[in-house]
């Protein structure tokens, strides 16, 4: 098999499998009864975009929100068979190093979409009081996104943890009029000190 064959049944398979992501999606308590699951479930923190929530490990404010055909991944523009929606944030750890592990958006219906592909997010670790600002990016079916919510943790299973849930205010209109914008772009990591001053 040439090498032109290769990266084109990779391209092919990696396509299939965000179709197949985008179009199952899943649903949030699908799984059965736990007896536990009161217990365990996880702190919601309600907000909106703009502001604050306080969760365990560290504070984490969804800044924007952008939406669009094609990610620029600055290399190519990276297209998608649902469309992408991009996060801006900030997250400031609280008392120990802090990393943004979970996000997914929830749509009306309960479904869910997670990370379907890697280098789709610029956050990374920071330690206590340093706060850094960053984006991730989710590809989404379209029809999903108006009254969905977003949901953002610093744990990777949520089980008695904290995890903020952001209201986003997207409407139809919003993702009629992306459907032909320009590619959308993650923002490049920036590490804020404690005094308000940008990190070297």
């Amino acid at each position: 098999m040439s090498l032109l064959s290769g990266r084109w049944l990779g391209g092919l398979g990696t396509s299939a499998f965000v179709l197949a992501a985008l179009a199952v999606g899943r649903v949030v308590g699908d799984q059965l009864p736990d007896p536990f699951e009161p217990l365990s479930a996880p702190r919601e923190h309600a907000v909106g975009v703009g502001e604050t929530a306080y969760l365990r490990e560290a504070e984490l404010t969804v800044t924007g929100t952008r939406l669009g055909p094609l990610l620029d991944d600055g290399l190519s523009p990276v297209p998608t068979p649902g469309i992408w929606l991009v996060v801006d944030l900030e997250l400031t750890g609280a008392g120990s190093d802090s990393q943004l592990r979970t996000w997914e958006v929830v749509a009306a219906d309960g479904t869910s979409w997670a990370q379907t592909r890697g280098l789709t997010r610029t956050c990374s670790l920071v330690p206590p009081g340093i706060t850094q600002r960053c984006s991730v990016a989710l590809e989404v079916l379209p029809a999903a996104l108006p009254g969905a919510t977003l949901r953002l943790g610093t744990a990777s299973d949520l089980r008695y943890d904290d995890v903020a849930v952001v209201e986003l205010g997207l409407t139809a209109a919003d993702v009629e009029a992306a459907a032909s914008d320009a590619p959308v772009a993650t923002l490049p990591l920036e590490l804020v000190g404690a005094d308000g001053q940008g990190a070297p």
